[in-house]
């Protein structure tokens, strides 16, 4: 009965909210003229040298998530009281230890591994304000440069450059792994143009039924698109090594399936930095630092905002003021002084 009323529960309102972002259109002034881009192409200006038009992009994204603030808000208020609901009634203490049991780890493994990332904070947020002060910046590092690139290296790719690049790194360690990915491109399992009508970021499907996965990426030619191609096809490859599994025994958790994809961006990264020039190295190696910071400092942020969502959730839906409070809350806490407080993201929920 649960898995039925999903449909037009929780799986409804993920449907939506996929639904508002791949259509949402972002008005934003390019070379003098006005134009309306798909939301992946402007949150990829973040990437870009030039810093007006960092900024330009993030205030034109901020603009746009109000379109569907208040749609978003009902998505993500229905999702978490069902998951409230649902857990409740399973006998769960909280949705966060339905969680913990799912990811194959205990509580106390999760508690170790968030001291360990409270102890890294500080060192996080002497780099964010070193950043800050490369770029100009004097109160922490503003959002809309989080992503900014330091330094000056030439590393661009075109989208068939990047196929050969990861297929002929990929070879070092793995034969094997070189021809899924070889496999991966020549049959077309990977969506990589930014276009309208499509969503951002990226991710990986295995469909075991046939043996094969699907990849969603927004390549933008730059070396963090290729790295993340080469993060997409680990879970891929991963996929592909449980295709003569049973179906029961092919799925795998959370922490498990990380470890595949990181590998295979880090076999990437290492490749690039061996040819690469000092300037290239530099920039790699930031890059590389705060593509570590997203995945400890601004999961931390989520992980704090999620525990706060549940905990207001179980009283009474939430506004759109009450969640921009509760993520801003959250980033100030896991940024600290790394981020300027006054150029935060309030529609990161």
């Amino acid at each position: 009965m649960i898995a039925r009323m999903s449909n037009t529960g929780s799986k409804a309102w993920a449907k939506l909210q996929n639904l508002l972002i791949s259509t949402l259109l972002v008005d934003i002034e390019v070379d003098g003229n006005d134009e309306k881009l798909p939301l992946p192409v402007v949150r990829n200006m973040a990437y870009a040298s030039e810093a007006a038009q960092r900024k330009k992009a993030y205030e034109a994204e901020q603009n746009a998530y109000r379109k569907i603030e208040e749609s978003s808000a009902a998505c993500l208020n229905g999702i978490k009281g069902e998951v409230l609901t649902v857990s409740k009634m399973r006998g769960y203490a909280s949705p966060l230890e339905e969680a913990v049991i799912k990811s194959g780890i205990e509580q106390e493994t999760l508690d170790v591994m968030l001291d360990a990332i409270k102890e890294s904070l500080p060192d996080f947020r002497r780099y964010y304000r070193k950043k800050a002060e490369i770029l100009g910046h004097k109160n922490g590092l503003p959002f809309c440069d989080l992503f900014a690139p330091v330094g000056k290296s030439d590393l661009k790719f075109t989208y068939e450059g990047a196929q050969d690049y990861i297929v002929e790194n990929f070879r070092t360690f793995s034969d094997r792994l070189a021809q899924f990915a070889d496999n991966a491109f020549k049959n077309r399992w990977i969506d990589a143009e930014q276009r309208e009508g499509k969503r951002g970021g990226a991710f990986c499907f295995n469909i075991f039924a046939v043996g094969e996965s699907r990849i969603l990426t927004n390549f933008s030619g730059s070396f963090n698109s290729v790295t993340t191609l080469a993060h997409e096809l680990g879970h891929g490859y991963h996929g592909h090594c449980l295709k003569d599994e049973s179906i029961l025994n092919c799925n795998y958790t959370m922490p498990i399936a990380e470890t595949a994809s990181i590998f295979c961006e880090t076999i990437i990264t290492d490749a690039a930095l061996m040819e690469a020039t000092p300037a290239q190295a530099f920039a790699i190696l930031e890059t590389s630092i705060s593509d570590a910071g997203q995945m400890i400092v601004d999961i931390y942020s989520r992980f704090l905002f999620e525990n706060a969502l549940f905990e207001v959730r179980k009283d009474h839906a939430l506004s759109v003021d009450e969640l921009i409070k509760l993520i801003i809350q959250a980033q100030k806490e896991a940024y600290g002084n790394g981020l300027d407080h006054n150029c935060l993201h309030p529609y990161m929920y």
